[in-house]
């Protein structure tokens, strides 16, 4: 007695095989294909390669009668995916057609290129103490924020940010802290750093003038790209500033203005006293200005 098996093969998973991670700089790719059961008359005129990047299949090898592995070769950036060309002719040993269903598959994303050009964004001074925007003054606790523009390109996502400082006017930059993950593609990742890091930096001092930029690195390994420097400036006062006495010939001109300098502390005080006085006191010849 003779038993035709009329159920048409299904390819169980097509993965990625060499290499085997999505994201790749590698433009010769390796897919691997595994049917459910035995088939016969499988060669490069079954397989097509479909996606954003050019490419064309250049060999097939037998690893069973279930396994094939199919080889590509791209010329461009871009997506690769394994389909099977119209005119394939693969059958079981039966002679039942496959007839094109795939139950699993992978696909692989070429890149051979460094991330895109980009500006770093706005160094905001993060709360705590008195915060100055621009500034970071002896009160400052809570650290900055760095706003860092992502391209659009996915193999961005997973990729580093590394904050870089000088103190130099951007002669020499160095790190500041560790790298940061990169959580999404074609947005605004804000980048904090604790005031622990920024004091322990080498740029950190009083009176100068910090400039900041980036390194962004994608996760397929091209060389990095460093961003433009952050039009924001931040400039270090930990200088609390002195009591000052106005001169006794300002003070003298009868409806003379006085320009007083903001410390940019909102706890100091302002007081006026008659000329010639020596001890500051709060009494009934002071008056504080409001």
């Amino acid at each position: 007695v003779a038993f035709r098996d009329n159920t048409a093969p299904v390819v169980t998973s097509i993965v990625r095989q060499d290499p085997a991670a999505q994201f790749t700089t590698d433009l010769t790719v390796k897919f691997r294909v595994t049917f459910n059961e035995n088939v016969v008359h499988v060669n490069s005129a079954d397989f097509a390669l479909s996606g954003t990047a050019t490419a064309s299949i250049t060999g097939v090898t037998a690893i069973s009668p279930m396994i094939y592995d199919v080889d590509g070769t791209a010329t461009t950036d871009g997506t690769v995916n394994l389909n099977f060309a119209g005119g394939q002719n693969i059958v079981d040993i039966s002679n039942t057609p496959f007839a094109g269903t795939i139950n699993s598959e992978q696909t692989y994303t070429l890149d051979t290129t460094s991330p895109a050009a980009f500006a770093v964004g706005t160094v905001s001074t993060n709360a705590g103490g008195n915060v100055v925007q621009g500034y970071y003054n002896a009160s400052n606790t809570g650290g900055i924020s760095i706003s860092i523009p992502i391209p659009n390109d996915p193999t961005l996502v997973g990729g580093t940010i590394q904050i870089q400082v000088d103190k130099d006017g951007g002669a020499s930059f160095v790190n500041l802290g560790t790298t940061v993950l990169i959580a999404a593609a074609n947005t605004t990742q804000i980048v904090n750093i604790s005031h622990a890091v920024l004091i322990a930096s080498g740029e950190y001092g009083d009176t100068r003038t910090l400039n900041f930029t980036a390194i962004i690195t994608d996760v397929t390994g091209n060389a990095p790209t460093t961003g433009t420097t952050s039009a924001s400036t931040l400039i270090v006062d930990t200088s609390v500033p002195a009591n000052a006495v106005l001169a006794a010939s300002i003070a003298s001109l009868p409806g003379a203005a006085v320009t007083i300098a903001s410390s940019g502390v909102a706890s100091n005080q302002v007081w006026a006293a008659p000329a010639g006085t020596t001890s500051f006191s709060a009494g009934a010849t002071m008056t504080q200005a409001v």
